[in-house]
């Protein structure tokens, strides 16, 4: 594959086997808000009645395997991105055609959060962003083809070609500050745009409420928390994509 891949995620840490690393279920429990996963359960509409189970199905909704019942959706035909079999590590990614392909779904607004994401860019022109929460004023994106990750506002250079694997993460503070993270490495701290407390819906492969950026590329992996995840927490994420990616 020629694409970039980039896994949104927090740092190496611990791992507790016994046959593999801990799910964000069991690592995160109640504060688990939001979990999508190329290898759960996708569907061709909206209304979540054929499952999209082949390359090239339509992907009108992606379930929340929290059990919390944020479905990401899309009620658009043409605007539905497309399941990919066997894409990292053998197992199924969800891939947006960096056009006008997004899903979106509700969230709670909150100013503690943290997002965690594996997604591989595809090498589009233009600025695009695997996730986002309802406005352009918070995303994670990448800056065209070969560019770098960023975050956005206020607009910080998180560093790794995205052409290269790199491992990204935000956690926000009370919507105070928010820390960043590559490749297990703190990118820093920042102060992020006071909405973002507000929002109340997310989007994938696009932001601006699906007004533009659009994300060329695939997405295996969302998990949200809806807290400030501790150390721990980090920790035990990063273990299990890791582990099941074999990153």
């Amino acid at each position: 594959m020629s694409s970039v891949i980039a896994k949104l995620c927090f740092f190496h840490g611990s791992r507790r086997q016994g046959g593999g690393a801990s799910t964000p279920d069991t690592i995160l429990g109640a504060d688990l808000h939001r979990w999508f996963k190329g290898d759960g359960t996708l569907w061709q509409d909206s209304g979540r009645t054929t499952p999209a189970t082949s390359d090239g199905d339509p992907v009108g909704a992606w379930d929340d395997a929290s059990g919390n019942g944020g479905h990401a959706t899309q009620g658009t035909a043409g605007a539905r991105p497309t399941p990919q079999t066997a894409e990292l590590n053998a197992l199924a990614v969800v891939r947006g055609d960096g056009t006008d392909d997004f899903l979106s779904g509700a969230i709670t607004a909150d100013a503690s959060t943290t997002v965690w994401i594996v997604a591989k860019h595809g090498g589009t022109a233009g600025n695009a962003a695997p996730w986002s929460r309802e406005d352009f004023n918070t995303q994670l994106y990448t800056a065209g083809s070969g560019g770098v990750w960023r975050y956005f506002t206020p607009d910080t250079d998180m560093g790794g070609a995205s052409s290269g694997w790199t491992r990204l993460c935000v956690r926000f503070n009370s919507n105070a500050s928010a820390d960043l993270y590559r490749d297990g490495t703190s990118i820093g701290n920042i102060n992020p745009d006071d909405a973002s407390a507000t929002n109340t819906t997310r989007e994938l492969f696009a932001s601006g409420g699906g007004a533009g950026n659009f994300f060329g590329g695939d997405i295996a992996e969302v998990i949200e928390a809806s807290v400030a995840a501790s150390a721990q927490q980090l920790t035990d994420i990063d273990a299990y994509l890791v582990a099941k990616y074999g990153l």
